[in-house]
């Protein structure tokens, strides 16, 4: 039975919801780790202040955003380079899109790139037509799944505006 590095878990979770000056540093390292909770962590605490300022560290959020293992460290990654990025904006937005697709993506997945999409507001624009070719019928007994189609009525109806 694997074990969970709670210790880690911890450390990053606290150093995301920290606005010291050495936190981006630590929560830069924690894109590295071996496990996909502490790398999470670390891409929330650079969701919830911004892309960081350091090249090296926007390279490394880059490819977590690209190539992470984990889809739900992608989307994080995605969201923040989506908020605040300069550099391909459509590059963020194809990730969150590919990981809200229903094709070969878990619901949970799913549910967690378009709650992303809708965060964007706006900025989701482009893959309208995308997100309206979507189907929204769901089983009416998947609480989970019916939430998919509340979301993409909802983008949708405020892209529309």
């Amino acid at each position: 039975m694997k074990q969970y590095p709670l210790a880690r878990i911890l450390d990053t979770a606290s150093f995301a919801s920290l606005w010291e000056i050495g936190a981006s540093r630590e929560l830069g390292e924690a894109l590295k780790d071996e496990d996909s909770s502490v790398r999470y962590w670390a891409a929330i605490g650079f969701l919830s202040r911004g892309l960081p300022r350091d090249v090296n560290l926007i390279e490394r959020m880059y490819g977590v955003m690209n190539h992470d293992k984990s889809p739900s460290v992608r989307i994080v990654a995605a969201e923040t380079f989506a908020r605040g990025g300069k550099n391909e904006p459509d590059t963020p937005l194809q990730t969150l899109l590919e990981l809200a697709q229903p094709k070969g993506n878990s619901v949970y997945i799913r549910l967690a790139a378009l709650n992303a999409l809708d965060r964007l507001g706006n900025k989701a624009r482009p893959g309208l037509a995308t997100i309206k070719s979507w189907p929204t019928d769901v089983p009416k007994d998947d609480r989970a799944a019916a939430g998919i189609s509340r979301l993409i009525h909802k983008i949708v109806k405020q892209l529309e505006q």
